[in-house]
């Protein structure tokens, strides 16, 4: 019985961190989103469904939202506020030549990763 008891204390353990993680990763995302918007060229976060994070299946950045990621990779962008428009909770954004994106894209794998790229359209 005290297996047992261990087993269920350490699985309470795990979701607690990976919880904990994904909410710093969210607190990440929310400062770079800050720090864009104090840039001359504001940039704002790409909604393609609405405040969240993109991957197989999206779920918002609120904390209360957090707990229901259970993710290992996911991304979010920002695009230029000039270059975009906010319709129901989605941005609009043309694809045009001198559209600048951030994209960041995190994978929390066997070793946790930082990537940040330009795309730029050809």
């Amino acid at each position: 019985m005290a297996e047992k008891e261990e087993i269920l204390r350490q699985t309470a353990l795990a979701f607690d961190f990976i919880q904990k993680l994904y909410l710093e990763v969210s607190y990440l995302i929310k400062e770079i989103e800050g720090t864009l918007q104090e840039e001359d060229e504001k940039f704002v976060i790409g909604r393609p469904a609405g405040y969240g994070i993109s991957a197989r299946s999206s779920t918002g950045l609120e904390s209360n939202n957090v707990s229901l990621w259970l993710l290992k990779k996911f991304a979010v962008f920002f695009v230029s506020e000039e270059k975009t428009k906010l319709e129901r909770g989605q941005t609009i954004t043309e694809l045009h030549k001198d559209l600048k994106v951030l994209y960041l894209r995190i994978v929390l794998n066997d070793k946790n990763r930082l990537f940040s790229h330009f795309l730029r359209y050809r």
